[in-house]
C-alpha cells in the first residue's frame, strides 16, 4: 500500500484516519445502496490507510454494477494511487468501452423518441389551432 498518498493528503490538509477501525466495513456498508454506497466506500478508501484496500476494491465492484463510467474511473484512479497492485489485477478496460457503447445507444434511442414526440406534439398543436379557427 502506498503511504505516500496518505502523507500527501495530510500535508494538503485532507483528513486521514490512522486509528484502528471501530466498525466492520461489510456490516457498515450493508446499510447503503447505489451512489451512496459507492461514495461511502470511496471516502473510506481515500481516508483510512487500514481500510483502503478492501474499501476501494468494494467501491470498484460497486462501480462495475452500475453504468457510470466516471465512478469506475474514480475508483480505479484511487486504487492506482493507493493500492497499485490491486488496480492492475482488477482493471477491466473492455467494461468501459462496452458501457460507453450501451450508453450511446440508449441516448440515441431516447433522442429519436423525443424527436418523434416533439413532431407529434407540433402536428397535434396545428390540428387543434385549425379546429379552433373554424
Amino acid at each position: 500500500m502506498e503511504q505516500s498518498y496518505f502523507n500527501k493528503a495530510r500535508r494538503a490538509g485532507r483528513p486521514v484516519v490512522d486509528d484502528l477501525p471501530k466498525f466492520d466495513l461489510d456490516a457498515y456498508i450493508a446499510n447503503y445502496k447505489g451512489k451512496t454506497r459507492f461514495d461511502r466506500l470511496r471516502l473510506i478508501g481515500i481516508t483510512s490507510p487500514l481500510l483502503a484496500p478492501e474499501a476501494l476494491k468494494l467501491a470498484y465492484v460497486e462501480a462495475l454494477q452500475g453504468r457510470d463510467v466516471t465512478k469506475h474511473d474514480a475508483a480505479l484512479d484511487a486504487m492506482r494511487e493507493i493500492v497499485p497492485s490491486q488496480a492492475k489485477a482488477l482493471q477491466d478496460p473492455s467494461w468501459v468501452e462496452r458501457t460507453n457503447k450501451q450508453i450511446k445507444a440508449e441516448s440515441d434511442r431516447l433522442e429519436f423518441e423525443l424527436k418523434g414526440y416533439k413532431n407529434n406534439l407540433i402536428k397535434e398543436s396545428i390540428r387543434v389551432r385549425h379546429r379552433l379557427s373554424k
